[in-house]
């Protein structure tokens, strides 16, 4: 990789190196001062992938009358009594499922501006003459 985007200066020192083998590609030595925090992927609920027989079964043998009659003149409370019985039997008969869309590719969730596409696709042009070419005027360019 010879190009990094970033809204922050984190690059300290570039060295250029020999190239691998006969490749034409120089190996870049790229020092950077990051502090990585760990992304911790959120858990989902496999809806699709759900016991329903089971929960309803759990549901019809909850005694509502008796849980409700303790809150009959406050709605929130009755609301509140009715999430919690009803988490609790989404947790037993609902699988987990990790979310592994942060480690699928991007395609453009944040796009980039246009003048920074174009840079980019300056680059690919001068390095795609300079493969045809091998012209060191042009390889310098792409540097």
């Amino acid at each position: 990789m010879d190009l990094v985007i970033s809204d922050e200066p984190f690059i300290e020192n570039i060295d250029f190196e020999a190239p691998l083998g006969k490749s034409d590609h120089c190996v870049l030595q790229i020092q950077c001062k990051i502090n990585p925090t760990c992304k911790q992927s959120p858990v989902k609920y496999a809806f699709s992938k759900g016991d329903y027989t089971g929960l309803r079964q759990s549901l019809q043998s909850v005694l509502w009358e008796d849980l409700f009659s303790a809150h009959i003149n406050n709605i929130e409370d009755m609301w509140q009594v009715f999430k919690h019985e009803m988490q609790i039997r989404i947790e037993k008969f609902i699988p987990k499922t990790n979310s592994f869309q942060e480690f699928k590719k991007d395609s453009w969730k944040r796009p980039l501006p246009a003048n920074v596409r174009a840079l980019i696709s300056k680059k690919h042009r001068l390095w795609t003459r300079y493969i045809e070419t091998k012209d060191d005027f042009v390889y310098i360019q792409v540097i």
